[in-house]
């Protein structure tokens, strides 16, 4: 009986051991992940920070060149200014290429449209229909200018050729500043005119307000636009020479 009861002892002891030998390794393998996971997020968390620091040294150093070039523009325009008749028309057009290129800042009669997610979400079949999204920015852009809008800005970043509009999740990126509800875009031209394209019957405005999105045009004898603060390098694109235009025109080159 003693025997018998040494043998049960024993097992159970080796029992506990195997236990205790089994939870030690499913806890040395649980440390091992868990370590190897936050090796790779401090790599990842690294490689993120050196990614940061190159992209803020290449917009500094954008930067500084669009600096340069805003100097000796200011340069130019000041020796044009210097040198009599013919110059003056060179720097009135430069001027109006400044404009339309939106390099600087206007002011003139126009509107401002303020345009805000819906507060009343639970009237909405999905919560996407109550947010503004780059697409219902972009149909009041092209509306304003199909008015004859002259410049507009959306939270003060200048509208331009090259501005991308789009939504990164419930926010939108305009000259890649992240911008959120209320969006006040602010238009220079006829103001009763920019008014009236917008309020037309099955126009912008009766194509939103259904989802219950705020929608709020205001008109104004002077609104100011601030002048493009980005960087356009243009790699690909180049000038026309005009003997090559000539001869696009005839067919071609030899």
């Amino acid at each position: 009986m003693e025997k018998i009861n040494n043998n049960i002892g024993k097992q159970i002891a080796l029992t506990l051991i195997c236990m205790l030998l089994g939870f030690a390794i499913a806890l040395q393998l649980r440390s091992v992940r868990i370590n190897k996971s936050m090796a790779t997020d401090n790599l990842r968390a690294q490689e993120l920070q050196t990614q940061l620091n190159d992209e803020r040294e290449k917009n500094e150093s954008l930067m500084a060149d669009l600096e340069d070039a805003k100097n000796q523009l200011a340069e130019l325009r000041k020796n044009y200014e210097n040198s009599g008749a013919i110059s003056s028309i060179v720097n009135e057009q430069l001027i109006n290429a400044e404009k339309l290129a939106g390099l600087t800042a206007l002011t003139g009669p126009g509107v401002t449209v303020t345009l805000a997610d819906s507060k009343n979400a639970a009237a909405a079949t999905s919560p996407e229909n109550v947010i503004i999204h780059d697409s219902d920015i972009r149909t009041v852009i092209n509306e304003l200018l199909a008015s004859g809008a002259e410049a507009v800005s959306i939270n003060d970043e200048r509208i331009v050729s090259i501005s991308a509009i789009r939504c990164v999740g419930p926010t939108v990126i305009i000259n890649n500043t992240r911008l959120s509800s209320p969006f006040i875009i602010t238009a220079i031209g006829d103001a009763k005119t920019l008014e009236a394209g917008l309020i037309v019957k099955g126009g912008v405005v009766d194509a939103l307000t259904p989802w219950g999105i705020d929608i709020d045009i205001a008109t104004f004898e002077k609104v100011n636009i601030p002048a493009y603060t980005g960087v356009s390098n243009f790699k690909y694109a180049e000038i026309v020479e005009t003997d090559k235009t000539n001869a696009n025109k005839n067919g071609g080159e030899n």
